[in-house]
């Protein structure tokens, strides 16, 4: 059985962020961000497409945040800061940006998908009224 796409590395936008170096654990191993997140029990997509969402200052002070969290952490403030200012830059950009860049020839799929709901509640309440003998 496969993973979806958005849990492959191979196929997610956030493999770059994932898979990036934060630093070298005293085993010699390098530990990802991947890691990282999974050790303090975060869903590593999870935290990557909420931190793509935010500005980008913003999402290196929250990230910045949690790997001070890290058990292992021999890093300064300023080191951690500077860390999560370098691997931010690895995430995709927001999707309201790429929008913008790509001069907005892409519809918001939130709009869409509110009038999708609005237009089965519809279908729903004329399907139940036509039932209760309104249209006779």
């Amino acid at each position: 059985m496969s993973l979806p796409a958005e849990f492959s590395l191979h196929h997610s936008e956030y493999g770059p962020f994932l898979g990036a170096d934060i630093w070298q654990e005293e085993n010699g191993n390098t530990l990802s961000v991947l890691s990282a997140l999974a050790r303090l029990e975060l869903d590593p997509w999870g935290e990557a497409a909420r931190l793509s969402g935010m500005p980008r200052e913003a999402a290196a002070s929250a990230l910045g945040t949690t790997l001070s969290r890290l058990p292992d952490n021999h890093c300064t403030h300023r080191e951690i800061t500077a860390l999560a200012a370098r691997i931010v830059q690895t995430l995709p950009k927001p999707a309201a940006t790429r929008s913008q860049v790509d001069g907005d020839k892409a519809r918001p799929a939130s709009g869409w998908n509110m009038l999708a709901w609005i237009g089965l509640a519809l279908a729903a309440a004329v399907m139940g009224m036509g039932g209760s003998g309104w249209f006779l």
